[in-house]
């Protein structure tokens, strides 16, 4: 049988965890639903920002998938400035910045994650 532990998180929300880590530091993290809520408001920042396409989906794919798109488009700043080892060729990578559907994001996610290693510092 699995051990579980109700944890609160630093939002507030009580959560059941059963992947211990020491409490302290489970206490200090967001519940799962704020965690997706947080992430998807500063990523729909960097996307306005950017004026990157409103990505159609559940809230939870949209959260998802633009932190996925978020490392297609870090890898398109950095080889634009000349600063990617290999990758594909910016012909390939600008329509895809395009693509309004979370799914296409979330399906090729392996590829677009890969790029995030070509990145020099």
């Amino acid at each position: 049988m699995t051990k579980t532990r109700i944890v609160t998180r630093a939002c507030g929300h009580d959560e059941i965890e059963t992947n211990f880590i020491s409490k302290e530091i489970s206490a200090e993290k967001l519940c799962k639903d704020c965690w997706i809520k947080k992430t998807a408001e500063k990523n729909q920042a960097i996307a306005t920002a950017h004026n990157l396409p409103e990505l159609t989906g559940s809230s939870k794919q949209i959260a998802w998938a633009t932190t996925i798109r978020e490392t297609l488009r870090l890898y398109i700043e950095a080889a634009e400035a000349g600063k990617t080892t290999g990758g594909p060729g910016l012909e390939k990578c600008h329509p895809l910045m395009g693509k309004t559907d979370a799914k296409f994001w979330i399906d090729n996610r392996e590829a677009i994650l890969k790029l995030e290693k070509k990145i020099e510092d």
